[in-house]
């Protein structure tokens, strides 16, 4: 996604938030950490070259290389006590055919590892793609007070 690198989460997302299953998210100033109760941390990060946040209209956009060298994302978009995760997850052929019929130029193309495809879609289409359930895992967190 072509936009500004943002040095800091942004106000607004800063805090605690939980999901459905008990477990915590605590977004900081250049920082997050994601686990559950037990303090087993899944997934934590600091802000630099390899971890990227962008924004595009009311969407975070929380990008990361992964261990094969590609580029992943996950998509925040938050309301005044919720935090609604975004992450595309096409699994079937009927799922990518889903996303190509979406993404106009550049269709989905396989990497051949684990399943996994290389797209590249405009801001606009990865907005409607967010919009499309079959291919578009949400989760729902809510802000701790």
């Amino acid at each position: 996604m072509e936009s500004e690198s943002l040095n800091s989460f942004p106000k607004n997302i800063l805090g605690k938030y939980i999901d459905d299953e008990g477990d915590t998210l605590s977004i900081n100033i250049d920082n997050y950490t994601y686990g559950n109760s037990r303090e087993l941390v899944y997934l934590t990060g600091t802000l630099n070259d390899e971890l990227v946040l962008k924004t595009y209209l009311d969407y975070y956009f929380l990008n990361f290389k992964n261990e094969d060298g590609y580029w992943e994302m996950i998509a925040a978009k938050p309301t005044r006590d919720k935090l609604t995760i975004l992450c595309i997850d096409a699994k079937t052929k009927e799922d990518i055919q889903a996303v190509n019929n979406v993404i106009k130029k550049g269709k989905a193309k396989s990497l051949r590892k684990k399943n996994k495809y290389l797209i590249r879609p405009t801001k606009d289409e990865l907005i409607s793609l967010f919009r499309k359930d079959n291919i578009c895992e949400k989760n729902v967190l809510t802000r701790l007070k």
